[in-house]
């Protein structure tokens, strides 16, 4: 039902998009909310979020490009981060010197250098984002709401 709502979403001008830091933890670094018991789960899991976002149309976008442990992509997927800036001040606070949230803060600044909103369950993430650019960052929920919302308006316009 949500994938039909993203579609009717697409259709009124919504984009999805995704980083290449965000497909490599789609491609195997672990989540640690994941259970990893039974090893057919995550395979299962990340083909149906590839399956989604095929079907979702999602575009990939460049992010920062940061001496990461074991990558550095250099085919205009990432970017060098400049040194100052409000993006950077935002950056810095969500990194805040912690290897565990690069990626957050990756993600983060490329959603604000796209002029994107940041769909996140993380509380922590949305609230400092939101912080240094308000209202760029929401909730899964906030954003089904927005997307259920304007179904039920065209619902009601196309009914009169």
């Amino acid at each position: 039902q949500m994938i039909q709502c993203c579609h009717k979403a697409i259709r009124n001008g919504h984009r999805y998009y995704i980083t290449t830091v965000q497909e490599r933890e789609l491609t195997g670094v672990p989540d640690r909310t994941l259970e990893y018991d039974d090893p057919s789960k995550w395979g299962t899991v990340q083909q149906k979020t590839f399956d989604v976002m095929e079907s979702l149309g999602f575009k990939q976008v460049s992010c920062v490009g940061l001496l990461y442990r074991y990558f550095i992509l250099l085919d205009g997927s990432m970017r060098v981060l400049e040194s100052s800036g409000p993006r950077i001040d935002m950056f810095n606070s969500i990194y805040n010197n912690n290897n565990h949230h690069t990626r957050d803060a990756t993600i983060a600044e490329a959603t604000i250098y796209h002029g994107c909103t940041l769909i996140s369950g993380d509380n922590r993430l949305r609230n400092k984002v939101n912080r240094f650019f308000p209202d760029s960052a929401i909730s899964f929920d906030e954003y089904k709401h927005t997307v259920f919302s304007r179904e039920i308006k065209e619902e009601k316009h196309n009914a009169n």
